[in-house]
Formats: C-alpha cells, structure tokens, sequence
C-alpha cells in the first residue's frame, strides 16, 4: 500500500544534509524524537455512532468503512444490518468489535481497527532502536510521517557509504512503522546518489529485500531488538549491491536497447499504452542526456540507465502529459515524494535495478519490448493513415 504525504504529515530533516530533492523538509540543527513529527501517543476510544440522522446510504458507506478498514470478525454483509439495529434501538451504539485510534496530543482521530489490532507506539519504537544500536555509531537524519500520521518513517546514518566509479553514495537504515497496521514495523535500507539525490529501496527490489518485519501483534514491540540484530543481513546487501552496480557500470547498453528494456517493464499481456510509451522515452532523453533536466549520465552502460531510470522516477513521474518537469508546486511535490519513496516509483526503480544485474531477465524484457514496439508503431501508424 502506498502512502502519501498528507496534510498532517511533517518530515524533520538534518540541516547539514539539506533540503532533500522535493523540499519539504524541515531543517533541524539535530533531528531528536522529541517535538518530532512522530512524537505522539496513540490512544483508544470506543467505535461510538450516533445514528438518529443516519439515512440507509450511510448505513452502507459506514460498513463499507469498517469492512475496508479490517474488521475482519464481522462480515460486510451483516454489518448494515447490525448498524440499522443500533438506529432503530438508540440513537447511540458503540462498535465492540471495533475502536477509533486518536492522537492523543492533538485529539484528531487517526483511524478505525479491529479492537484485537496491537498498536506499536512511536515512542516505544525510538526508544528500542536506540537500545538495539547502543555500541554501533549512528545518528537520525530524519523523522516524518505518511498518511496523515497513519505511519512513520525514521532514517539513521550508521555510517555506511559506497561509491560506483566517481559517483558517492550514503546509506541509510530506514525503519517504518503504522498505526492502521497497512505496514508492518519494519528495516530496510535506502541509498542515495549523493550528485542529484536520486534514492533506491533496496528492499523493494523482489530478490534482494530485507526481511527485517514484525506484524503488528499484543507482543509487537518486545520483538524489535530482535528484528534489529538481523542487521548482517542488510549490510550483506549493501555489499551486493554495490558489487552489482560496479559491475553493469562496465557492461555497455546502446539506447535502442534500453528503451526496450523499459518497454518490456512497463507494457503487459494488454500491449503498450500510450503513456508507458512515452514515459520510455522520457527516460531515454534522460539517458542520452537530450533531455536538459538530466543530470550527467553516460548514455552507454547499463549503469547509466539504471541512473537515468532512477532519476526519472525519482522526479518526474508524476507529470503525465505535460512531459518531464520539476515540481512547481508543494501538492505536485508531495505527490511524487510519496510515489518515489514508497508508492510505485519505488517499485518500478526497483524492478529497473533487477533487470539490469540479470543478463538473462534483460534479454528477455528487451525481446518482450521490441515486440510491443512493433506492436504500438503498427497500431498506430494505421490509426495516422486512416484518419
């Protein structure tokens, strides 16, 4: 499930990283858990309706609500049923099967859940990673929430960083957490091209993630020290990966290759739609470095695609048919924050980085792609002639 950032939300950032490429940040001396945006208890309250206006339509979109929200012990089917019950009896009924979780600090409610579901509390979770990495030199670089404050991002610095060529990179070990239980409470790392901030969820990626998770359960909090010190296993990762990018950084790719490498990532068993086709080529203006928003790329290995596909993702795949540009405005930036980070952006850099480690998973998307090529040119150059 993806997240957004929402009204609600706020990220502190280390003010001598700077602004993070989609300027949202807010710029601290020293990011600290207190008077972070994190720093709130979660309370809960009874599911209580008032229902003496409640119509049959709404009677219907409050199960709807509860359904989706995961109450799984009672059927969709008999909620409107058990709702049309309580109007008829009391204008008031309490939910058992349910609660409301409520910011305590602002009151705002945040959500419904299950009555059974276990809330790991921000602060309970700070406070185990501090202990789980007593002894390992690290620093918070930022803290944020999603969502509006459903769920909880906290990145650290624990020192670790890796270079391809002549280009820098900074690690970071991410830890996210929800209160709607849409997340598990969970570590991942994350890597940052230093020159244009291009990012890469290593645990996105479907064979190289982390399985560093804990569903969210009456005992959730007491098993984070023990999700922490599985740490190896990431840092075993970070080798991986670095020891891949070197390697396609000498594999070279020409462009016609690569646009059909994205093609085949982007198109499906229903051809090619006219924005994965435009979108590869975004991403091959990119590549070429035609395109003047592009940052310096080789245009001729594997790894500069893989730049060039990050870098789009990264910034400009919210923009549709306006064609690549840089955010204009705070909505547009919070938006492709959300899809970089933690929504399909993350997902497709992540499938960029799989095919191009694998000779033979890029061969066989470029094959796919060249098909669909010939497949859309055809389709529409009759669609030219006709009209």
């Amino acid at each position: 499930m993806s997240a957004g950032f929402e009204k609600y939300d706020a990220i502190d950032t280390r003010k001598d990283l700077g602004l993070s490429w989609h300027g949202l940040d807010n710029l601290k001396e020293v990011v600290t858990f207190a008077d972070s945006p994190a720093d709130f208890n979660v309370v809960s309250r009874p599911a209580e309706f008032s229902l003496s206006e409640t119509s049959p339509a709404n009677v219907d979109a409050i199960a709807a609500e509860m359904e989706k929200r995961k109450f799984r012990s009672c059927k969709k089917i008999d909620l409107p049923k058990m709702l049309s019950e309580i109007l008829v009896t009391n204008s008031h009924g309490v939910y058992a099967e349910g609660k409301i979780l409520v910011n305590e600090k602002s009151g705002r409610a945040i959500d419904m859940a299950n009555a059974k579901y276990g809330v790991v509390q921000n602060a309970v979770l700070f406070e185990a990673i501090e202990t789980s990495l007593a002894g390992i030199p690290h620093s918070v670089t930022s803290i944020m929430t999603l969502d509006n404050q459903r769920k909880t991002v906290i990145a650290l610095d624990i020192g670790q960083s890796g270079s391809v060529k002549n280009d820098e990179f900074k690690d970071f070990l991410t830890i996210t957490n929800s209160l709607d239980g849409s997340w598990r409470v969970a570590a991942f790392d994350n890597s940052i091209r230093v020159v244009c901030q291009n990012t890469l969820a290593l645990a996105a990626a479907e064979n190289h993630g982390i399985n560093l998770s804990i569903r969210h359960t009456a005992n959730s909090a007491a098993r984070i020290p023990e999700m922490l010190r599985a740490l190896d296993s990431l840092l075993a990762r970070r080798k991986e990966f670095y020891a891949n990018l070197n390697r396609i950084a000498e594999i070279p790719i020409n462009a016609e290759t690569a646009n059909r490498f994205i093609l085949g990532l982007l198109g499906n068993e229903n051809g090619l739609s006219t924005r994965a086709y435009n979108l590869a080529e975004n991403v091959g203006l990119l590549f070429t470095g035609a395109s003047k928003l592009g940052i310096e790329i080789d245009g001729a290995t594997r790894y500069g695609l893989f730049n060039a596909a990050t870098q789009y993702w990264t910034r400009y795949s919210a923009d549709t048919s306006d064609g690549m540009r840089d955010a204009a405005d705070e909505k547009t930036q919070r938006k492709q924050f959300s899809q970089s980070e933690f929504g399909q952006g993350q997902k497709w850099k992540a499938r960029v980085y799989e095919g191009l480690i694998d000779d033979a998973a890029l061969n066989r998307l470029a094959e796919k792609g060249e098909s669909l090529f010939k497949d859309y040119e055809k389709e529409h150059l009759t669609e030219t002639v006709s009209a």
